[in-house]
């Protein structure tokens, strides 16, 4: 993703917070994650145990970041590792990895419900 979400912008996320794939809706609430962290972003998101690690995309279906953690003092508050943090972190890799990264499903423009069936394969829990 080129641009960064803005405050507002719906974000959703599938996980499995049971045996079965759950998709979950919010918005992003926070330019910046815990006590001001700027790699993160804050969402209006509920999130249980089996949304870590679970990624955070916008209604086009671009990745925007990873679910890491939430404030079970607060309700529906959650934090997203940032894109370019992943990035970032990628490209220092890419010496060493092959990774194609130019495959992008989320280029056409299409629903929600047809992005989660795109994702929903590449999704999974792991114990």
């Amino acid at each position: 993703m080129d641009e960064a979400p803005e405050l507002g912008e719906v974000v959703f996320t599938l996980g499995y917070t049971k045996r079965d794939i759950v998709y979950t809706q919010g918005a992003v609430s926070s330019e910046t994650g815990f006590e001001s962290d700027s790699v993160y972003y804050e969402v209006s998101l509920p999130s249980n145990a089996g949304h870590s690690g679970a990624p955070l995309f916008n209604e086009k279906g671009n990745l925007i970041g990873i679910i890491t953690a939430h404030l079970s003092d607060k309700q529906a508050v959650t934090y997203i590792l940032k894109h370019d943090y992943i990035q970032d972190r990628l490209d220092r890799l890419s010496d060493s990895l092959e990774i194609a990264l130019s495959t992008n499903y989320s280029k056409r423009n299409t629903s929600t419900k047809r992005l989660i069936k795109l994702y929903r394969p590449f999704i999974f829990e792991v114990h």
